[in-house]
């Protein structure tokens, strides 16, 4: 399962450039529900009548809306972000394979080792995946988006690092971040346009998916 803030469309355009899309039984996005990552995520779970499920992100936001949500979330360090207290945390993609195939952590997941709102004890068998961050590295096509929005509006550009602080709550938060503060509601939202035209032509103009990703997907989704 995929759960993500980016804006409609993105999801297909990643499952088109890299052929995953066999491996993922459902996927929703901001841009499906116009609502906040805890809202859609708990969506997916009703939708397709989840009990025991787990998400994989890199940033705050992805920990404050599981906990919202009532799910574990595993911390992929490698990411954009930081996450303070997760249920596990991954330093490589390729770790999830001791948490989700070798059965070391699933089977022996207890209602203490997560927030009050969280799940009710048993074993983890669903992953529910955010895209950037994650599973595709996708910080460079970000911030030249970024840049070319803010160029075009004649503000100051940002660093890459700048983008990555900013990153966490989806792309209009991402632009809200990096113009100047104090700039106008009508104008930051020009400059959102600025950056989405940009980012929709070339947001696979480096993004490509973390060292082992698509090797473990498909043994999740063998795996079932």
């Amino acid at each position: 399962f995929i759960v993500t803030n980016a804006q409609r469309g993105y999801i297909d355009t990643v499952f088109a450039v890299h052929d995953v899309q066999k491996y993922f039984t459902d996927w929703m996005c901001f841009g499906d529900t116009n609502a906040s990552k805890d809202v859609t995520i708990r969506k997916i779970i009703e939708r397709n009548n989840l009990k025991n499920a787990v998400y994989v992100g890199d940033t705050q936001g992805d920990a404050d809306s599981c906990e919202k949500a009532g799910i574990p979330i595993v911390y992929a360090a490698y990411g954009l972000g930081k996450v303070e207290k997760p249920w596990r945390s991954i330093d490589k993609f390729s770790e999830l394979e001791d948490i989700f195939l070798r059965d070391k952590a699933c089977n022996t997941l207890k209602s203490d080792d997560m927030s009050e709102k969280s799940i009710a004890a048993g074993k983890i068998n669903t992953v529910i995946f955010d895209l950037d961050g994650t599973l595709l590295n996708s910080l460079s096509d970000l911030a030249a988006s970024v840049n070319f929005a803010l160029r075009c509006c004649g503000y100051p550009e940002r660093t890459v690092d700048e983008v990555r602080s900013f990153i966490g709550n989806g792309v209009i938060m991402l632009m809200h971040r990096s113009v100047p503060k104090g700039t106008s509601g009508e104008d930051e939202k020009a400059c959102f346009e600025k950056f989405r035209g940009h980012y929709l032509e070339h947001m696979e103009d480096t993004t490509a998916p973390y060292a082992g990703v698509n090797e473990l997907i498909r043994a999740l989704g063998e795996k079932g």
